[in-house]
């Protein structure tokens, strides 16, 4: 089972930055998701909201068990999120638990810092050297254009 989001749209909110999108579900559109940047929990709006609800069972709230009625694929997504590995925290040692908000959160990061690299790729060379080499977050550029050619961006790498 792999979930993705798709049309995803940011904005800034009342308490920092908000977003819209729809998750996916091995390529079919489970939910519409958005988040008010009110400082709330996200929004989900199921696909199958119509179809009969079902018992939901999660951990809660000091590993209470909760259930609740929802959707058959609010359940799905649910479990899924369930089964992820505990969060290793310097609050909690013993690891915290993965919400559906804080998945939903990698999958937004996931999807907008792809379209940046993506966007920055029509215009720029983008390296890495040095200590950055493998990190994901740190990407120095060199304009494409005006005489600047790959060769002469490997050059300047292989000087650094």
């Amino acid at each position: 089972m792999t979930y993705t989001v798709k049309n995803v749209r940011t904005f800034i909110g009342n308490e920092g930055q908000g977003f819209n999108a729809n998750l996916y579900r091995d390529g079919i559109k489970v939910a519409f998701v958005f988040d008010d940047a009110n400082g709330g929990d996200y929004s989900y709006q199921w696909e199958d909201r119509e179809a009969p609800k079902v018992d939901i069972h999660i951990i809660g709230w000091k590993d209470k068990p909760v259930t609740y009625k929802g959707t058959p694929e609010e359940k799905k997504f649910r479990e899924f999120v369930e089964t992820l590995p505990k969060v290793k925290e310097e609050l909690f040692p013993e690891g915290l638990r993965v919400s559906d908000d804080m998945y939903m959160d990698d999958l937004i990061d996931a999807f907008t810092f792809r379209r940046t690299l993506l966007r920055s790729l029509k215009k720029n060379y983008l390296f890495q050297v040095g200590k950055d080499v493998g990190s994901i977050m740190t990407y120095q550029t060199i304009k494409k254009g005006e005489g600047i050619t790959k060769e002469k961006v490997i050059d300047y790498i292989k000087k650094k």
